[in-house]
């Protein structure tokens, strides 16, 4: 228990007071983000500041994971430096989209065949590197508003603890993942308070695909160690929001002819941010959701219940938070 703290403590605080020279260099090297008509944002931003977050990342992968498993260990921190260079460098001036895609691709399937290639198909491993690619890309377009993205980074890696950690027997692959975990989920803490409420650095593309990326691999490597088809599921649904909110934006710009890549302010998060709510109380509704989500799946796993349970219950914890988003986006149209 002292140690599942002490880990938690440390990174936030070390996050926290990486958050300083990080800040200093992004303002000498001008990673300022202006507003747009598309923004949520109204005041000029540095971009960039996730990298205190992937830095902590990166100590703990090489000190935690490299020893006992040093091939998966160096693939994921070639893949953060790979997509955090490309992101700083996105940040500073677009970067083209086939080369920060390309990155993507490559760092995705490293993973996924390093980490259990063998014992998987080449349809799972398709299908792994699709929902790879797009939750990174969901998470960088979610990194729009104060603390959006960062708290999710937080509930999302405490729900793999509480779903990884409620099993009587811990193996040695699971120790880690809790430990990274715990390591992630401190990492936002101690990134909030330059991001939330008041937002002296958004992630950026260095941060949001970084630790975006991240997450993914923890996930999945959660998933390729649960012994049940019930645990599968209910690690999958945590971090459906991304998939949910991005892939139902895509669907719909798709469908209505619009230009998908584009920047633009269509999300449901930014609905709500739209129709008068603050970027604080938006971040708050949004974390609650994700608290319930992660209770529901505990529940799930903790009575065994039938798998579909745990889709069709987040469907409708999200599908909900939709609706009441789109119902109050379009009744402060007609104010």
């Amino acid at each position: 228990m002292i140690s599942t703290i002490g880990i938690f403590i440390g990174a936030s605080f070390l996050t926290w007071a990486l958050g300083f020279p990080v800040r200093k260099l992004l303002e000498r090297y001008n990673y300022w983000d202006h507003p747009n008509h598309r923004s949520s944002h109204t005041t000029s931003v540095l971009r960039g500041g996730g990298v205190a977050i992937v830095i902590t990342q990166l100590i703990a992968i090489c000190f935690l994971v490299c020893p006992s498993h040093p091939s998966f260990g160096w693939v994921w921190i070639v893949g953060i430096l790979a997509l955090t260079t490309i992101g700083l460098l996105d940040d500073k001036r677009d970067a083209p989209i086939s080369l920060r895609l390309g990155i993507q691709v490559i760092s995705s399937l490293s993973i996924l065949l390093v980490l259990k290639g063998g014992d998987w198909t080449v349809v799972e491993i398709t299908l792994g590197l699709a929902l790879m690619v797009s939750f990174v890309n969901f998470v960088n377009f979610m990194d729009g508003i104060n603390g959006l993205v960062v708290m999710q980074m937080l509930l999302i890696p405490m729900g793999l603890v509480v779903l990884v950690g409620s099993g009587s027997v811990l193996s040695e692959p699971k120790l880690l993942i809790i430990m990274i975990a715990l390591v992630s989920a401190g990492a936002a803490v101690g990134f909030l308070p330059h991001n939330f409420p008041s937002p002296k650095m958004f992630l950026g593309d260095a941060g949001s695909v970084t630790i975006g990326f991240s997450c993914a691999v923890l996930v999945l490597w959660a998933f390729s160690t649960a012994s049940s088809l019930v645990l599968e599921t209910t690690l999958l649904v945590l971090p459906c929001y991304f998939y949910f909110d991005g892939g139902a934006t895509l669907l719909r710009r798709l469908f209505s002819g619009e230009k998908w890549w584009l920047p633009h302010r269509e999300h449901y998060y930014q609905k709500l941010v739209r129709s008068g709510i603050s970027h604080g109380r938006t971040t708050m509704i949004i974390g609650g959701l994700q608290l319930t989500v992660t209770f529901f799946a505990w529940g799930i796993l903790r009575y065994q219940a039938a798998w579909w349970i745990a889709l069709a219950g987040v469907l409708v914890i999200w599908g909900l938070g939709a609706v009441c988003a789109e119902l109050l986006f379009r009744r402060s149209l007609k104010k």
